[in-house]
C-alpha cells in the first residue's frame, strides 16, 4: 500500500496476507451512503507496530469487495 499526499511525498508499506485478521467496511458520510461507496480497512495482528491497519479509500460496492476478499483470503489460508 502506499500513501501520497502532493506531487513530491510518497510513503510505501507492506503487509503480509497471514497477518491481516480483519477486513471491515465504513461508510463515513452521507455522500458513502448515497453513492454506495466507503473504505475498506485492513486490519492486522501487528500490534506492537504502526502498519496494525491499512486502508483504500473510495471503493465502489465495499460490501461486495469486502465479501470476495475475505474469500480469496480463506482460500489463501487453506
Amino acid at each position: 500500500m502506499y500513501n501520497q499526499r502532493g506531487l513530491l511525498y510518497r510513503t510505501t508499506s507492506a503487509m503480509n496476507i497471514e497477518n491481516i485478521r480483519t477486513v471491515n467496511v465504513k461508510k463515513s458520510t452521507l455522500l458513502y451512503a448515497l453513492f454506495n461507496n466507503g473504505d475498506i480497512i485492513f486490519l492486522s495482528e501487528w500490534v506492537d507496530s504502526d502498519l496494525w491497519e491499512a486502508m483504500v479509500y473510495y471503493v465502489v460496492n465495499p460490501e461486495e469487495k469486502r465479501d470476495k476478499i475475505e474469500e480469496l483470503f480463506e482460500k489463501g489460508r487453506k
